[in-house]
């Protein structure tokens, strides 16, 4: 019995660092040109997501992952058309995020957007990026993140509202 124990113990442990075993996923350095449109936006949030640069209280920024699916490809897409991320302040309901007013706004054009693509662990395409608000610094303890992909054509496309903690300040 100790026997299997010890092989599912070794196989967790190469799943968990790498270990230099070949990844069909990580195959091909080159992103994939972008899909003709989305369907869908997640946004994901690190655990650690709150950005802290220097040695004063409370956080700069956050991490954000998200990634573009579309019903026509299983893996996520690249897009061709820009990006706006809103930031409340709080917990903000989701039917509320259309009329409150934002505490933060960044707007990433397309070739912006592009410095941020790459592969995630599991080797799937998205971006990443840090989004800081500067003198814009939410007072709650937790921010609402909203992503919104506009593309090319003008139409608008936004993610569920993401709750991230701030933890204390």
């Amino acid at each position: 019995m100790r026997q299997p124990c010890a092989i599912l113990i070794t196989l967790l442990g190469f799943a968990g660092t790498g270990c230099n075993l070949p990844s069909p996923a990580l195959s091909g350095l080159t992103p994939p040109p972008p899909a003709d449109d989305a369907e869908r936006i997640t946004l994901h949030v690190p655990l650690n997501a709150a950005v802290k640069r220097d040695d004063k209280s409370g956080a700069e920024g956050v991490r954000v992952h998200f990634y573009f699916w579309t019903s026509r490809q299983r893996p996520p897409v690249l897009v061709p058309g820009s990006m706006r991320f809103l930031l409340f302040d709080g917990d903000v309901p989701p039917a509320q995020t259309a009329d409150a007013r934002p505490l933060h706004v960044w707007a990433l054009s397309h070739q912006e957007l592009e410095q941020y693509v790459g592969r995630d662990h599991y080797g799937l395409w998205g971006y990443s990026l840090s989004l800081l608000w500067g003198r814009d610094r939410p007072t709650k303890g937790k921010v609402t993140l909203v992503g919104v992909y506009e593309s090319p054509d003008g139409r608008e496309l936004p993610s569920v509202p993401t709750i991230i903690v701030l933890g204390p300040s």
